[in-house]
């Protein structure tokens, strides 16, 4: 993914120390929540995005934790999403969709228990995904049709 957010030293421990990556998960992801219902979204997004950075290397390095990483993580994935969407923030949201599907079929292909939650899991990202290429393209096609009419109005 291009966009990232934990800073390369603080990534670079926590794939050390994924144990810790639940503390970093859940401090992140309470302070996000908090921006983000106060529509402090530029603010939303730092720490969303470090709860999902944490939740993916959770679910990396397997780390036991209640409820399974592979839940933290399509958590994190929803709450990184919504805030990005709020930003108007369309390429980087698709880029996370892109890296969370990504993700979800190298789980896969590791695990054939949750085989089914996950086809379950990628298809609805795959939707979402589909949906914001949609949105995206609609909202850059109408300013340019709006623009075309005006001006053809000002020429007559």
């Amino acid at each position: 993914m291009a966009i990232t957010f934990l800073c390369a030293d603080h990534r670079r421990w926590l794939n050390a120390n994924p144990d810790q990556a639940i503390l970093t998960c859940i401090e992140a992801c309470k302070i996000g929540w908090n921006l983000f219902q106060d529509e402090k979204w530029d603010e939303a997004l730092i720490y969303t995005g470090n709860a999902y950075e944490a939740a993916e290397i959770m679910l990396i390095h397997r780390v036991e934790i209640p409820s399974g990483p592979l839940e933290w993580y399509l958590n994190m994935v929803v709450g990184l999403t919504l805030t990005l969407k709020k930003l108007g923030h369309c390429e980087d949201c698709k880029n996370v969709y892109r890296a969370a599907i990504g993700r979800l079929r190298i789980e896969y292909m590791r695990k054939d228990s949750t085989r089914p939650h996950l086809t379950r899991q990628i298809n609805r990202l795959s939707r979402e995904l589909t949906e914001v290429e949609i949105s995206s393209r609609l909202q850059t096609k109408l300013p340019r049709t709006v623009e075309r009419v005006k001006a053809k109005v000002t020429l007559h």
